[in-house]
């Protein structure tokens, strides 16, 4: 499914939809650019760590997931829209 989201189709109604739980979460958290951010679960589309890196003032998010292909195919999508120095995927 995630697979599916990925396309220009369905990212933009996804991301939409998520982006405003996302923000009231991040608007609680407080989060400034002395705070590490570490974000696990990244899956395919990486929605909550781009929505962090977007709406924060924090400047690098680590974001894990124990999927050696997802991590694989989310640094390249990562790198791919250019937020590569900002958001770090890990296994």
């Amino acid at each position: 499914m995630e697979f599916l989201l990925r396309t220009k189709r369905f990212k933009g109604r996804i991301l939409n939809y998520q982006k405003k739980d996302i923000i009231k979460e991040l608007k609680i958290a407080d989060i400034s650019k002395k705070d590490k951010v570490l974000f696990i679960g990244t899956g395919l589309l990486p929605t909550t760590p781009i929505v962090i890196i977007e709406n924060t003032d924090t400047d690098k998010v680590i974001s894990i997931d124990n999927n050696t292909l997802v991590n694989i195919l989310t640094k390249a999508y990562i790198n791919k829209i250019g937020i590569s120095d900002k958001i770090v995927i890990e296994y």
